[in-house]
This record gives structure tokens, C-alpha cells and sequence, in this order.
């Protein structure tokens, strides 16, 4: 899937992970890495927002976080997205990974930033 994400065959990605999330569904990285590539398409997927919840079930993931606030923020959760922009600092004691920029722009977009 991440090649296919790389490559920008996002469709594909999406359509790849599908199938292994069906055989293996309680793998939230499987299920992180079949999610990721959601946000690309012309249009959120309606199982986007579902997998970012079980994305975050289990241990605590700064990267499964990440993947969930984007989803969140896209979706027209912004606050969802919000909160785990906020558990990522606490986590880290306040240092915020560049990665979450990513974050912070769709969470603009969701509130009608330009």
C-alpha cells in the first residue's frame, strides 16, 4: 500500500487495503496504513472517519494519531482532531514533529481557512 501511496496510485492503495483490513481487521496498522491514502482521493471515503475510531483502539501511536486527526479534521471533525493534536503534545512534552503541520492545515480547512 505504501508504494502504491508513493506512486500516487491512491485508488488502488485504497482498494489493496480494503482487502487486507477484510482478512485481518483487528490490525489497527494495517488498518492506519489502508486509512492514510483515504485523504488523497477526490472525496473522503464513508469508512474513513469509522477507521479512524479503530485505528486508536489499543496502545497509544503517535503515527495512528496522526493518521486519525487527519481523517477527523477532513471529515468535519475538527475538534476530534483537535484533541489528539493536544494528547500528541502532552505526550511529548510539548515538542510538536513537523509531520503534524499535515494536521494543523486540514483542521484550518475544516474551520474555513483558506
Amino acid at each position: 500500500m505504501s508504494a502504491l501511496s508513493d506512486a500516487g496510485a491512491f485508488e488502488s492503495a485504497v482498494r489493496l487495503g480494503r482487502e487486507g483490513v477484510a482478512r485481518f481487521p483487528k490490525d489497527q496498522g494495517l488498518l492506519n496504513q489502508a486509512t492514510w491514502p483515504m485523504l488523497f482521493l477526490p472525496a473522503l471515503p464513508d469508512d474513513a472517519l469509522a477507521n479512524a475510531d479503530h485505528i486508536l483502539d489499543g496502545p497509544w501511536s503517535s503515527g495512528r494519531a496522526h493518521t486519525s486527526a487527519s481523517v477527523y479534521a477532513a471529515g468535519g471533525r475538527p475538534d476530534d482532531a483537535r484533541r489528539l493534536v493536544k494528547a500528541y503534545i502532552e505526550d511529548h512534552s510539548g515538542d510538536l514533529d513537523a509531520s503534524w503541520s499535515f494536521v494543523w492545515g486540514r483542521i484550518a480547512e475544516a474551520d474555513g481557512l483558506p
